[in-house]
């Protein structure tokens, strides 16, 4: 698929008749692009409304000695890593000032994510984002010894795994629980939970909160 190519590779090399080396590579890039369900640039909720990537990759190096007759030395070396990163739409677009957020501690990277409560619960954000990276570090060296039927084998294996996720800045966070908008008093067939998406158009906001991953 010319979309999703996959990129596969092997090479041998006899260095002496007692002596061989080998390499093997596979990598497999991918993207998507999604749609979310409104109109951009923002999106509902914590939907993936931009592009998705992952780019897998694995490679393998081997030697191989031939002893004795009876003896061979194999080594093996290898690395697998994954990456994949989902991006917002809103990314550096400057929306929270575009909207009248421009206050000192107001991130200005992504989209805000508005949550509103109440009698008609809703939400509105730069979408899901976020990048990782996974990588396997993995050695291994095996002697066989080979004499009549019999044959033995020893050996060890070293494993490392790593799991790395980027600094990032994140979305400033507003929701509006329909507290201002709320009829709290009187008979209860009265009283209502309020509408957030009111209380938003108020501007009365309930509570603000901002996070992001330090380097």
């Amino acid at each position: 698929n010319p979309k999703t190519p996959i990129y596969d590779a092997r090479g041998d090399w006899t260095i002496t008749p007692a002596h061989e080396f080998s390499l093997a590579l596979h990598e497999e890039p991918y993207n998507s692009q999604n749609t979310g369900l409104i109109p951009g640039p923002a999106c509902y909720g914590g939907e993936s409304c931009a592009s998705s990537v992952t780019f897998d990759q694995a490679y393998q190096a081997s030697e191989k000695w031939l002893i004795n007759s009876h003896t061979v030395n194999a080594f093996y070396a290898g690395f697998v890593r994954e990456h994949y990163a989902n991006t917002s739409p809103t990314q550096g677009g400057i929306y929270p000032s575009k909207l009248g957020l421009s206050a000192n501690g107001i991130s200005q990277v992504y989209f805000p994510s508005f949550s509103f409560q109440g009698a008609i619960p809703t939400s509105l954000g730069p979408g899901g984002y976020y990048e990782g990276f996974q990588n396997v570090f993995t050695y291994s060296d095996v002697l066989n010894w080979v004499i009549g039927k019999h044959n033995l084998a020893i050996g060890g294996q070293y494993s490392a795994q790593q799991f790395d996720n980027p600094a990032y800045f994140g979305a400033p966070s507003f929701t509006f629980n329909g507290q201002f908008t709320a009829n709290s008093t009187g008979p209860a067939a009265q009283q209502s939970p309020g509408i957030g998406f009111a209380d938003f158009l108020l501007g009365d906001v309930q509570s603000y909160s901002y996070n992001a991953t330090p380097l």
